[in-house]
């Protein structure tokens, strides 16, 4: 159905730090980086949805790539949404405006309605490099190991969060929103409380993308 090429470089080294009769210490790291492109694919284009998140794939891009819409804060005030003149196609196919409290989504095309035709890539959850640590501490009958593990560069979609901060329906939802807007005037990057959410203000967007990065211990062991 398609095809894709991948390259990268993995590289390790390992040695002895110290090497004394009771004491000895060894210590290993490997890194991978890898990038990859579609180079073919039905259509040119696939896009589908998981878990409440989009992905892409197109050829000429790296695959799987998280799409939807950017965001610029929450209106503050009514005057300020009029101002900037946007509105969201309902479902009955009518134009409703942005108010006070309601997300600022980027226009993408310019055509000053948010629909899907303004979604574009918001995040990579390919990273740029990933590996680990290794060490080994002996000393005299004691023994201890060590392994971390570490990630730099890749978005995750937090789907947990997107369902408890979207104040939407009757489910619980996170303490953060405590900090929604609620009066004309306020600043918050939170926005307001919406049953059904008719503007789509938790719609799959850059508000829903975290930096994955980590670094982590991922097993210790003492033994004598």
């Amino acid at each position: 159905g398609g095809s894709m090429k991948t390259k990268g470089i993995d590289y390790s080294i390992a040695g002895r730090i110290i090497n004394k009769k009771q004491l000895k210490w060894d210590m290993g790291v490997t890194i991978t980086a890898y990038t990859n492109r579609i180079t073919q694919l039905p259509g040119n284009v696939s896009v589908y949805d998981y878990a409440g998140a989009s992905v892409i794939s197109q050829v000429g891009s790296p695959s799987s790539l998280f799409y939807g819409y950017k965001t610029n804060g929450v209106y503050s005030t009514d005057a300020e949404a009029t101002a900037a003149g946007l509105t969201k196609r309902q479902y009955d196919a009518s134009y409703a405006p942005f108010k006070g409290g309601d997300v600022k989504f980027v226009d993408l095309n310019g055509d000053k309605v948010i629909d899907e035709n303004d979604r574009q890539v918001i995040g990579n959850p390919t990273p740029d490099f990933v590996g680990g640590f290794t060490n080994r501490l002996v000393y005299k009958a004691f023994t201890i190991e060590a392994v971390c593990k570490f990630s730099q560069g890749n978005q995750v979609y937090n789907g947990v969060r997107a369902s408890l901060e979207s104040q939407s329906n009757a489910n619980n939802q996170l303490q953060s929103v405590v900090n929604r807007w609620r009066t004309p005037g306020q600043i918050t990057n939170m926005p307001k409380a919406a049953w059904g959410d008719p503007m789509g203000n938790s719609s799959f967007s850059d508000r829903w993308i975290e930096d994955g990065s980590f670094f982590r211990l991922k097993t210790l062991s003492v033994s004598y």
